[in-house]
C-alpha cells in the first residue's frame, strides 16, 4: 500500500493536537502511521523539546485512525482511549517536528472493547515508546 495522508473524518484532532498524519502501512490486525509533534504544540518548549510522553498521544491516535478504518472483523467506527494498561518510555524527550513512526497491533477484541499494543519509534529507529492501550468502540 502507497502512503495515504489521514483523512480529517478519521480522528477528530485538529490543529497542532493532529500528531498522526500518514499511513505507511496497513495488515490485518495493525497498521503504521507517520506523525510529529508540532512545534507549536503545547507540549512542545521554545527549545523545541517534547517530553516523551507525548508519544502517547501519537500512539493512541494512530489506534484510532486503525479502528476508523475498519477490517473485515471489525467495522470502522470511531475509538475512545478506555485505558493505557501499561506504557514504558524509553527516553525523556523527543524534538518537537521530529519524524515519529507508530506501530499498532491489535492483541484483542471483545465487543466493542479492544486492547492493542503500539511502539512508537523516532527517526533513526531508536523505541521512545511501547505500550498497551485498550478502546472502546463507538456507536
Amino acid at each position: 500500500m502507497p502512503e495515504q495522508a489521514v483523512a480529517d473524518d478519521l480522528i477528530p484532532q485538529r490543529g497542532t493536537a493532529r500528531m498522526v498524519d500518514t499511513v505507511l502501512e496497513t495488515f490485518a490486525d495493525g497498521l503504521v502511521c507517520r506523525g510529529r509533534v508540532s512545534a507549536r504544540s503545547a507540549f512542545a518548549s521554545a527549545d523545541g523539546r517534547v517530553p516523551a510522553v507525548a508519544a502517547l498521544e501519537l500512539a493512541a491516535q494512530a489506534t484510532a485512525v486503525h479502528q476508523a478504518l475498519g477490517t473485515p472483523a471489525a467495522p470502522a467506527t470511531r475509538g475512545y482511549l478506555v485505558a493505557v494498561r501499561s506504557a514504558s518510555l524509553h527516553t525523556e524527550h523527543v524534538g518537537a517536528e521530529v519524524p515519529l513512526v507508530a506501530t499498532v497491533r491489535r492483541a484483542a477484541e471483545k465487543g466493542p472493547l479492544a486492547t492493542y499494543d503500539v511502539v512508537v519509534t523516532g527517526p533513526a529507529g531508536e523505541t521512545i515508546l511501547t505500550a498497551t492501550l485498550s478502546t472502546h468502540r463507538g456507536t
